[in-house]
């Protein structure tokens, strides 16, 4: 398990709370009335990141491998394949000079971990970004005037692919290829976006991975809101660092995402399974036929 900003507050970390009374007084807007300070919001709102800390340690992230004392990321290895989950939200800062999502500690911690894998010992490596890192469009990633006129600052903030997050953004995906490049098969697992999306992203030498998005599962969208995600997904392109993408699969109703691998053979398929639906043509019994829930079904190496 891993948690993201909804287990402590919509955007948390993507905010400028130290520096900006306006941004305390949107998120907590009834603290006038109360007659408190944006101060008082400032420490109402650690008193919550605190609450919310201890509540993901005590009834989620006890049933993660042990790690140390309020330290969330986490590896762990089953059947030839290496998983390391990110936490992308409890070191967030958007006020940080530097590695804003990750911190420069939970970074190297991720580096080293994959510096030691093996090819021998490790067919798959697999890593978990609660936040895709690569999805919007990045002419609305960096659009300021949307933030301010509709106040999606800190959703666009929240994006890997915003010019803050270039430096450590380069730093995770050089990783990640020079992983790839000793033959393991590399491939990020994602949410978040409320759409299911597989993407392939490839650098100069030809050496490609796989980001896996799979999301939600439970939250039906409407229609409108459907088609504007669907738009905001970018079709293909090249990142601000030179490596080419191209989207694989798009999905944007409830779904649900199985990986299936075969570490001797070195093949894994990315399966997305949608709501079932009924023919309308009747059977003998007079039920509707159920048609397939399978959606897409994409060979990732």
């Amino acid at each position: 398990m891993i948690w993201d900003d909804h287990e402590i507050g919509d955007g948390w970390g993507s905010h400028y709370l130290r520096s900006n009374d306006e941004s305390v007084c949107r998120l907590l807007p009834d603290l006038d009335e109360k007659g408190l300070s944006a101060d008082h919001g400032r420490e109402l709102m650690q008193r919550m990141f605190q609450a919310a800390k201890q509540t993901y340690a005590e009834y989620q992230h006890s049933h993660n491998p042990p790690t140390a004392a309020e330290v969330y990321d986490y590896s762990f290895r089953r059947g030839g394949c290496d998983f390391y989950v990110l936490d992308g939200r409890g070191q967030r800062d958007i006020e940080r000079d530097e590695f804003r999502i990750l911190g420069r500690e939970q970074f190297n911690r991720f580096a080293d971990w994959a510096d030691a894998l093996d090819l021998e010992k490790t067919r798959f490596m697999f890593v978990v970004s609660a936040v895709p890192m690569l999805h919007t469009r990045a002419s609305i990633a960096q659009r300021d005037e949307l933030a301010e006129k509709f106040h999606l600052g800190d959703d666009l903030r929240d994006s890997w692919e915003h010019s803050l997050h270039d430096d450590e953004r380069k730093a995770f995906m050089e990783v990640l290829f020079k992983t790839a490049k000793k033959g393991i098969n590399v491939a990020i697992l994602s949410g978040d976006v409320h759409i299911s999306a597989v993407y392939s992203i490839e650098d100069d030498d030809g050496c490609t991975i796989y980001q896996l998005t799979s999301s939600a599962i439970t939250f039906g969208l409407s229609l409108p809101i459907s088609l504007v995600l669907r738009l905001g997904a970018a079709d293909d392109g090249e990142t601000e660092e030179g490596y080419r993408f191209k989207r694989l699969a798009l999905y944007a109703e409830n779904s649900y995402a199985l990986i299936s691998v075969n570490p001797k053979s070195g093949e894994a398929w990315f399966k997305l399974y949608g709501a079932q639906k009924l023919n309308t043509q009747e059977n003998e019994e007079g039920d509707g036929i159920p048609l397939s829930n399978s959606l897409a079904k994409v060979r990732l190496f």
